[in-house]
């Protein structure tokens, strides 16, 4: 089943909203508040910092900004990802009278990472007033109804969203995606032609919905959209990516490489991938030609080898050689053994030998055991390579 969470941003402003910064600008140096200056570091992503400023707060002091001080505890948790301590902290934040809905948002949030969907749904059905104005609330209830197992609450949740925020389309993609889980691939499809042809709709919508496609077992389907992306977004360099994997999954390993070859001309390290591609499909020659064109390194090398042993080409294989020892590949059992075997072909018993002697893992010792006792074998019968 495609599991994917629902995206929604949640701002950091709360905590500034809550930080008092004012006052901390007025206060002298000797002076300061603690709870200031937590939120000011907050704000600085210095997650540590402000948590060693709270730790020298009095939870006690009867002055003490108690919905400033749970909130700010409770970012850190959040941040951290200490979801159950992230959503014991934000509710008593809520308590001691905090009010900005967007952090009973990220209480809601908490507390479905936490694994309390009903505590989540609950905290979402408080201050709807508020709520039912955002669409990210909407997609937690959403996520809260489907964490119980309930689609049909979910798909109302998403509808009555829809209906609520019309301006955010994040409500018809999860609806989209819920269609693609439920096997109703038809309507799913759609409704999506619709999402993608909407006003502003980026490559992202597509890749999550081609992936929505292939966790349903529709590959075809999730290559014909992503070729259409690859047409209108031809800069993102994600979408050959997305396109390449899923050629893959079809068993279309040279589509993916013609698609990986394509984009190695803004990506050259993209070359390898499709090399490997075109080995998978049998064309060798075009793998080592694509492979020619990958930056000098072990990357390159190690592929090199590869692509030559099985091709057969053992003079090539073993001229790799003295690069491979350059770069300290020989080091490598795997290296080590594809290069003696090369040698070994060609009748060089003592080459074959001399790197044989490099391998220490049991398995490829194994294998040059065996290839030794058939270097000797030939040998005496005057038949290698």
């Amino acid at each position: 089943m495609h599991k994917r969470l629902w995206r929604y941003g949640l701002s950091l402003v709360l905590a500034l909203a809550l930080s008092g910064g004012a006052l901390y600008a007025e206060r002298p140096t000797d002076d300061v508040d603690p709870l200031a200056l937590a939120a000011l570091l907050i704000s600085d992503g210095r997650w540590d910092k402000a948590a060693a400023a709270l730790a020298e707060v009095d939870p006690n002091d009867k002055h003490l900004d108690r919905a400033r001080y749970f909130t700010q505890l409770g970012l850190i948790a959040r941040h951290e990802e200490r979801w159950a301590d992230a959503a014991k902290l934000l509710h008593q934040a809520l308590k001691e009278g905090a009010t900005d809905p967007n952090l009973r948002l990220m209480l809601a949030q908490a507390e479905l990472k936490a694994d309390a969907p009903e505590s989540a749904l609950s905290t979402l059905n408080t201050d709807r007033a508020a709520l039912d104005t955002m669409g990210a609330a909407w997609l937690l209830r959403a996520q809260a109804h489907r964490a119980l197992g309930d689609t049909a609450g979910a798909w109302d949740a998403l509808s009555q969203g829809a209906e609520a925020v019309p301006d955010d389309l994040r409500m018809a993609e999860q609806q989209v995606l819920l269609l693609i889980e439920l096997g109703l691939s038809q309507e799913a499809l759609a409704r999506a032609q619709l999402l993608l042809r909407a006003e502003g709709a980026g490559a992202d919508r597509w890749i999550l919905l081609s992936e929505a496609l292939r966790g349903g077992g529709q590959d075809a389907r999730a290559a014909a959209l992503l070729e259409e992306a690859r047409l209108r977004f031809p800069e993102d360099e994600r979408v050959p990516l997305a396109l390449a994997k899923t050629y893959l999954a079809l068993e279309q390993p040279l589509s993916a490489g013609l698609v990986l070859q394509s984009a190695s001309s803004r990506r050259p390290e993209l070359a390898v991938e499709a090399a490997e591609c075109f080995r998978r499909a049998g064309q060798l020659d075009r793998a080592l030609r694509l492979n020619g064109e990958v930056p000098d390194g072990p990357t390159k090398t190690r592929q090199r080898l590869g692509l030559l042993l099985e091709a057969e080409d053992f003079e090539r294989a073993a001229a790799l050689t003295p690069r491979a020892t350059r770069l300290g590949l020989v080091e490598e059992d795997e290296v080590a053994y594809g290069l003696a075997y090369a040698w070994m072909r060609l009748g060089e018993a003592k080459q074959a030998e001399a790197l044989l002697k490099y391998i220490q893992d049991p398995k490829v010792f194994q294998r040059a055991t065996q290839l030794r006792a058939a270097l000797a074998a030939c040998l005496a019968e005057g038949s290698c390579g």
